[in-house]
């Protein structure tokens, strides 16, 4: 006997702005590309390509998450939780993450945003090291 199919909406993710709270030099520029699955009982999951704050390129892959819609009844703004897991953060940086281990670490994003009819923008919150503009557009429904 075959599960039943979720419905699932599927977005493609550009973060295309990242601001660290604290500056470095050896800070380089951040951006990001995925896609996110968002699924009718308003859990989401995805995987997104990224260029870390040193450069190296970096992977994170997320099958747990949550949206939360129109939070404190402000309709269209939303709050959005992702765990899952991070690779790329390696030498001589690999201490910039928690829970580092041959490159593989924990990544837990909680992210605020706003819902339009045809994208959505939020702002990810990077640990207590910066904050990352994301634009989420639809893609699809499968």
């Amino acid at each position: 006997m075959a599960l039943p199919e979720k419905n699932r909406e599927l977005s493609f993710m550009w973060g295309p702005l990242t601001h660290h709270f604290s500056q470095s030099s050896d800070h380089r520029y951040v951006w990001l590309v995925g896609i996110e699955a968002a699924y009718p009982d308003q859990s989401v999951a995805g995987a997104t390509f990224f260029s870390n704050s040193f450069g190296q390129p970096s992977t994170y892959i997320y099958p747990f998450g949550q949206i939360y819609k129109d939070i404190f009844n402000v309709q269209d703004l939303y709050f959005k939780w992702s765990a899952g897991l991070i690779y790329g953060y390696l030498s001589p940086y690999q201490d910039k993450v928690p829970y580092n281990k041959n490159g593989f670490s924990p990544g837990v994003i909680p992210a605020i945003g706003l819902q339009k009819k045809n994208y959505s923008a939020q702002l990810n919150f990077l640990l207590l090291e910066g904050v990352m503009l994301q634009f989420n557009f639809p893609i699809g429904t499968r």
